[in-house]
């Protein structure tokens, strides 16, 4: 190659190819080990998932049906009296009105 080909950064062809596919090896090793740190990752997250949350279909149907207790779903204090002991309201079913006096 002649001084100017080497001072403006040209090469030969095969040694192009080569950097070109040590750099493509290189870029797959990286990206094999992320995607491996990333599998790792994902079922630590499954394997604590199924070990804190125990739930299934028929837990959450009774939940969202709002059958689990007979304790009631969420109180209500009015605002207008803050030393009141806070009434209760029964879990919401669909199509239903509250009363007026609880609006």
């Amino acid at each position: 190659m002649s001084h100017n080909a080497i001072r403006f950064g040209r090469m030969p062809r095969s040694e192009k190819a080569k950097l070109k596919a040590e750099i493509l090896t290189c870029e797959h090793d990286i990206e094999d080990s992320e995607m491996a740190d990333l599998k790792s990752l994902a079922k630590r997250i499954y394997e604590a998932y199924l070990k804190n949350f125990n739930m299934n279909k028929v837990k959450a149907r009774v939940i969202l049906a709002g059958k689990a207790s007979n304790n009631p779903t969420f109180s209500v204090a009015p605002v207008s009296a803050p030393g009141r002991q806070p009434y209760t309201l029964p879990p919401a079913q669909p199509g239903t009105i509250l009363p007026s006096s609880c609006s």
